[in-house]
């Protein structure tokens, strides 16, 4: 029941360079509940890492979420599953703004005061909070290139406003 993240991302502060990839290999199964999410994200020049992500079966569910996105001229990463059996995507409880605003902020919202920082405010985070799903999005302020979802599994179950969305509504 706790949230959980995998992170490599690039913000708008003082970050300089490309951001990591993320690599998961499990003989086992992933699962990401609870709002939990695996996030390679550039909000600045530089590029977004992809995600790679190899194992017995994958599951998304109650805000569960793997992305990759640009909000700057850097492109994003790409996601790539090898799923040895099956991905369920269930968007059942996904936790909705207020109540994941524990973990999110809006975007707009500036503060100097470092106990009121939240832990994410990269805006392609922000506007996902209450989804479920695979992502590889670009902002309208962005100019970088989207990534790819690139799926290999047996079998993908989609319930209950689950996603799979590559979208750029840039420049």
């Amino acid at each position: 029941n706790d949230f959980s993240v995998i992170s490599a991302n690039t913000n708008r502060r003082a970050v300089i360079g490309t951001a990591g990839d993320i690599n998961i290999t499990t003989a086992n199964d992933l699962r990401l509940t609870n709002g939990s999410f695996i996030s390679a994200v550039t909000e600045n020049d530089f590029n977004a890492g992809d995600i790679n992500i190899n194992a017995q079966n994958l599951e998304l569910r109650s805000g569960g979420k793997i992305v990759t996105g640009t909000d700057g001229k850097g492109s994003a990463g790409d996601i790539n599953l090898t799923i040895a059996k099956d991905i369920k995507i269930d968007g059942e409880n996904t936790p909705t703004l207020p109540s994941a605003n524990v973990y999110y902020t809006d975007y707009y919202s500036e503060s100097d005061d470092p106990k009121s920082e939240p832990l994410f405010r990269e805006r392609i985070l922000v506007d996902l909070a209450s989804s479920t799903g695979l992502f590889a999005n670009g902002t309208k302020n962005s100019t970088g290139n989207t990534g790819e979802i690139n799926i290999s599994a047996s079998n993908i179950q989609f319930q209950n406003n689950a996603n799979i969305t590559a979208a750029a509504t840039g420049g």
